[in-house]
């Protein structure tokens, strides 16, 4: 860090990984909100159930942000 304050490596590592998983998170929140609320109010996409609890839609959805999260951002951290 550029302050002079030094960190414990391990201490780092923690905040690293906490960092990027947080923006990861945040992303794929984004995302998955984005299709729910636009593509998801469609009535016939909600209707679409399979084994009795399991709404089609939000499982694509959940697969699709999974896919554009990983493929096209990458996360960057302070700590590394």
């Amino acid at each position: 860090m550029e302050n002079g304050i030094k960190i414990n490596p391990f201490v780092k590592k923690i905040l690293h990984v906490l960092s990027c998983t947080g923006s990861y998170m945040m992303v794929f929140g984004f995302f998955l909100s984005l299709q729910q609320y636009t593509i998801g109010l469609i009535p016939w996409v909600r209707k679409i159930i399979i084994l009795d609890f399991l709404p089609v839609g939000f499982s694509v959805f959940v697969i699709t942000s999974l896919y554009i999260t990983f493929k096209f951002f990458r996360a960057t951290s302070p700590y590394k």
